[in-house]
């Protein structure tokens, strides 16, 4: 009534404002749905793009996995077209002494930032999609100085052992990884005499393959004998030489005749080692074994690491045939590490013998200078060879005066015994020494 009273416009005012209330409320919600909509639309377009880069990940996880994992027909195939990828792995490398078992599926977890609102939502729902890597090689790690162990079909743990030992010849040269093998049966190994890995002090005649026992306990002294070293740390350094993978194919570990090798892959002595164990049943394993694999009949495998509180089940295994690794393994064998420090590698095959005595002049004359210079009371001493650190000599009054000299037929004990003598005359006069020669033969 007021304002009608006193003013015109204060009525106009009053009776329009209800309506302009409720204009107001139907703009502001217009204005609510039109940005609602407009966020949906930007999550949505935010959500495709995150999913394209999603699937790109996975496919990239799955690519990469395969490329640093080759099964067995890709892995042939590189050595025996002589790729460049052959032992590209080293001490320091990340993927040092990772080994595949075969193929299933594994946790994918990829990095994502996380989202807010709706896209936190959204993202979680399109991660869900991908749970898994499956179809993918399924690898053990052995750089921090572990040891599978393969239990079940005995002729299935061979077949995957031998695929392990070949991954590891065909990734590590031999200046970083060199193999021991302790077994029950020598002949069931045969076929991997042929990796340079495998040889003793760069000898294809000697070979780090024996039985339990004394020949066994000899080669693993060193490695027993390394020190008080952390394996686990020690794996990666270069210092230490070539990290050693013990495959150890013997019936019963819990022997005594066994107990070197049970030390040995439990890390006693600090030796960069790791190690490959066959056994009929798990309890039979080792204790050391950080990773345990049952290897059924149909070569399925279920992979368990105590350690680590992981069980991966289904993995198709992968395997090597006798013939296979024969074949991979001849062809590894004809390269030549650069980087093997072989104490003698540069040592000439042939020695002469004037080149080790020095006597340059085959004359008589040359041979009487010689006993001139040796002095009035000549030493009794002469080559039988040459060292890094030059010729190997013996004094046969301060090492001797008995010498022993054994070997094989054609060893070359008639030979060398002919050479001491020839040296022994070429240095000391007769009036100093004399020879009695008598042959039983």
């Amino acid at each position: 009534v007021m304002a009608f009273v006193w003013s015109p416009m204060m009525a106009i005012f009053a009776i329009f404002s209800p309506a302009m209330l409720l204009a107001n409320y139907y703009e502001d919600k217009r204005r609510a749905k039109l940005n609602n909509a407009e966020s949906a639309a930007a999550v949505a377009d935010e959500m495709v793009e995150f999913r394209h880069r999603l699937d790109a990940t996975f496919r990239a996880a799955r690519a990469m996995a395969w490329r640093t994992s080759p099964g067995p027909a890709e892995l042939i195939e590189r050595v025996l077209h002589d790729d460049s990828r052959l032992w590209q792995r080293r001490h320091d490398h990340p993927d040092f002494l990772q080994l595949a078992l075969g193929v299933g599926s594994v946790p994918w977890s990829p990095a994502v930032t996380p989202g807010e609102g709706d896209r936190a939502e959204a993202a979680d729902e399109a991660l869900a999609e991908y749970p898994t890597l499956g179809e993918v090689p399924i690898t053990v790690e052995l750089s921090a100085g572990g040891v599978i162990g393969l239990a079940g079909h005995r002729r299935r743990q061979i077949e995957a052992a031998r695929w392990l030992v070949m991954q590891a010849a065909a990734h590590h040269g031999p200046s970083d990884l060199s193999l021991l093998v302790i077994t029950d049966d020598p002949a069931e190994w045969d076929c991997l005499k042929w990796l340079p890995h495998l040889q003793i002090n760069g000898d294809s005649a000697q070979l780090a393959v024996a039985t339990l026992g004394e020949a066994a306990d000899t080669l693993l002294a060193p490695l027993l004998a390394a020190g008080d070293a952390d394996p686990m740390a020690a794996m990666r350094e270069e210092s230490g030489g070539p990290a050693v993978v013990v495959l150890a194919d013997v019936a019963d570990m819990t022997s005594a005749a066994a107990s070197a090798l049970r030390r040995t892959l439990s890390g006693e002595g600090g030796a960069r080692r790791c190690g490959i164990a066959l056994s009929r049943t798990v309890e039979e394993l080792p204790s050391s074994c950080s990773h345990i694999v049952r290897v059924a009949a149909d070569g399925a495998m279920n992979l368990d690491q105590p350690n680590r509180g992981r069980r991966v089940a289904d993995i198709r295994g992968w395997r090597l045939s006798a013939a296979a690794t024969r074949r991979v393994g001849r062809h590894i064998g004809r390269f030549h590490d650069p980087d093997l420090q072989i104490a003698g590698a540069g040592l000439a095959d042939i020695v002469h013998l004037l080149d080790l005595i020095g006597l340059g002049e085959r004359t008589s004359d040359a041979v009487l200078r010689r006993w001139d210079a040796a002095g009035p009371v000549p030493r009794c001493v002469a080559p039988i060879g040459a060292t890094a650190d030059g010729p190997l000599v013996i004094d046969w009054v301060a090492d001797g005066p008995h010498g022993l000299l054994a070997g094989t037929t054609g060893a070359g004990k008639s030979e060398l015994l002919r050479s001491l003598v020839a040296a022994l005359a070429a240095s000391v006069d007769p009036e100093h020494l004399n020879f009695v020669l008598i042959d039983y033969k």
